[in-house]
């Protein structure tokens, strides 16, 4: 955005989806997480007042028990299933309707699948979003540090709308 004559950042994209053609083709999705609800930690980070990986020393760090949290657990209890996870039950019992139509049932799998696998064998080192339907963890994982949000609907059962991925 332009703001008095200076470009700020307003949103970071962080998911892709093809459409029915591949990336960029029409039916694609994207989503952007949105730069001023992560401000205060961006600032605290940049100032030097907290360090950006976990400050958690080891410790285990809880899901928050939000509609978001709910959802965010079971997707960690599927990442830590492993590759015999039964990832269409998950997608079919978590997703919203409109996510479930927008695209065939064997691409969300696999997207699913493929989300698994970059998180599997990572440990939770910090909230770094938590509200009623939007949770942001950062994930240690053998690869390094990613972040893993979810997105929920905010009325009937709060199915995920969205999955957030990025990097710290």
């Amino acid at each position: 955005l332009q703001d008095k004559g200076r470009m700020e950042v307003a949103g970071v994209s962080s998911l892709g989806e093809p459409g029915p053609g591949g990336p960029g083709s029409y039916g694609a999705m994207d989503y952007f997480g949105r730069v001023s609800t992560h401000l205060a930690w961006i600032d605290a980070v940049l100032a030097g007042k907290i360090r950006p990986e976990s400050q958690q020393n080891g410790a285990t760090v809880a899901i928050p028990n939000s509609a978001s949290g709910e959802r965010l657990q079971a997707l960690w209890k599927l990442i830590d299933a492993g590759p015999a996870a039964d990832v269409e039950a998950f997608v079919r019992a978590n997703l919203s309707a409109a996510r479930l139509a927008a695209r065939p049932i064997d691409q969300i799998v696999k997207q699913y699948r493929d989300l698994a696998a970059r998180y599997r064998g990572g440990k939770i080192q910090q909230v770094l979003l938590d509200q009623p339907y939007h949770t942001d963890l950062e994930v240690r994982t053998p690869s390094g540090a990613l972040i893993l949000g979810v997105e929920v609907e905010p009325e009937g059962d709060h199915r995920i709308i969205g999955v957030l991925e990025g990097r710290p």
